[in-house]
């Protein structure tokens, strides 16, 4: 896709009623107050350009190798990926118009997806894994996207079984692979993104080594896994 055409509001793209039939996450899960306002925006496509820009003004398409862990990405390939969370993202804030909750965030439209105002201090920690929870979860939703992330899933792979044994003194060249095995599997979990801020925080507090040590027991794991299989992991690592 040309980048000049990849770069037109995709909010503008979507139909005034959004079909529901891929999983954006639970809106009733979403800590909105359920106040109930006045709506700040006259119609569905004004409020969907609006967080249009709050997606780009928070992640950009540059954003994407350094968040994937990825150095080498092909700037197609991210643009790619970048457009096929942009457009899983609105999906799933026309769901949420469509439920009705949108107006308790008021103006600050970023709060559908964990961000907060512009003006109020944040942790440049806190806000890059908020980003990578959201670009893994809803990268993973779009065909196009995914199939991108399974081939650098396998580029990664490919290059990890190249390195020495997880001695403490590679972990470190391991630790882009276990983020990226990570948050993958996060983001295929039906929880919001905002729901496993608190895993994935717990997940970046550990040393190298240990990250590698929760990858392999996920990675070893071949039957389906759930928020707290992943919690447990993390759990069962610092405390040994």
């Amino acid at each position: 896709m040309p980048k000049k055409s990849m770069y037109r509001s995709l909010a503008c793209l979507l139909p005034l009623t959004t079909a529901t039939s891929l999983y954006a996450g639970n809106l009733s899960e979403d800590g909105h107050n359920g106040a109930v306002t006045e709506p700040l925006f006259p119609s569905k496509t004004y409020f969907l350009m609006a967080v249009d820009n709050e997606i780009i003004r928070n992640i950009g398409d540059q954003d994407v190798g350094l968040l994937l862990g990825v150095k080498d990405i092909k700037s197609s390939d991210a643009e790619a990926i970048y457009y096929g969370m942009r457009k899983a993202m609105l999906k799933y804030a026309a769901r949420a118009w469509d439920a009705g909750i949108v107006s308790s965030y008021g103006k600050d439209v970023g709060q559908v997806f964990g961000w907060h105002d512009p003006g109020a201090h944040s942790d440049p920690n806190e806000i890059r894994i908020v980003n990578k929870l959201l670009l893994f979860h809803y990268a993973q939703q779009y065909q196009s996207s995914n199939t991108l992330l399974q081939h650098y899933h396998q580029q990664l792979t490919q290059h990890t079984m190249q390195l020495p044994d997880n001695s403490v003194s590679q972990c470190k060249q391991h630790e882009s692979y276990s983020d990226y095995i990570f948050y993958k599997q996060l983001g295929q979990l039906s929880a919001n993104p905002n729901q496993l801020f608190p895993i994935a925080a717990n997940y970046e507090a550990l040393f190298s080594c240990d990250k590698v040590r929760v990858e392999t027991m996920l990675s070893a794991t071949s039957e389906s896994i759930s928020k707290h299989d992943i919690a447990s992991m993390i759990t069962v690592v610092e405390q040994s």
